[in-house]
């Protein structure tokens, strides 16, 4: 039998809305209230197929040109107002919302059953994989024939997360993903017995 995460655990987790980018790219004393609520009123936007990426950022950009009474910075990484951390911060957030809800789908027992594991890959070039192997060792992953596979409870997740999620994003340049790993392949490679 396979061991399951704590479903009461994780469903609350679920369950509460994840807001990273404030955290991370947008520290609280460098913005309004009010920036924040149009901050996620353009992710909700974005997430909900509303309103695109560029169009979102754009508005972001209008409303914080408008707050601080001058034009974006696009130089400084510092200044509240660079382009480029807003446009990470809109990226990271709204990449981590539409993981999330993936995540949750996810909980359900039976596909749990079916696909208790999940594998990661590559989605970009940026980093090269060798590197995410060693940052997934680190982590207290386990290489099975060379694969970054564990089971979708195991603790590795969130260690293996910069921002310690059970699920994408893991890495703010968001260049690696999850594929599900099926219950036959996970026991034929020793991942579960």
């Amino acid at each position: 039998m396979i061991v399951r995460l704590n479903f009461v655990e994780e469903k609350r987790l679920a369950a509460q809305q994840l807001w990273l980018a404030p955290l991370i790219w947008l520290p609280a004393e460098d913005y309004s209230s009010e920036w924040f609520k149009e901050f996620r009123n353009q992710v909700e936007q974005v997430s909900n197929h509303k309103l695109s990426s560029p169009e979102a950022l754009k508005n972001l950009v209008k409303f914080g040109e408008a707050e601080f009474k001058r034009v974006v910075d696009h130089r400084d990484w510092g200044d509240p107002l660079n382009f480029e951390r807003i446009k990470t911060a809109l990226e990271l957030q709204v990449s981590a919302v539409l993981c999330h809800r993936q995540w949750v789908e996810s909980l359900d027992p039976d596909l749990m059953e079916q696909w208790p594991c999940w594998e990661v890959v590559s989605r970009g070039n940026n980093t090269p994989m060798d590197q995410r192997r060693l940052d997934w060792e680190l982590a207290g992953g386990k290489l099975f024939q060379g694969r970054m596979i564990a089971t979708k409870w195991d603790a590795v997740w969130k260690a293996f997360s910069f921002a310690q999620l059970p699920h994408p994003p893991f890495n703010i340049e968001h260049d690696v993903d999850v594929e599900d790993v099926e219950l036959a392949e996970a026991v034929q490679l020793g991942v579960l017995s």
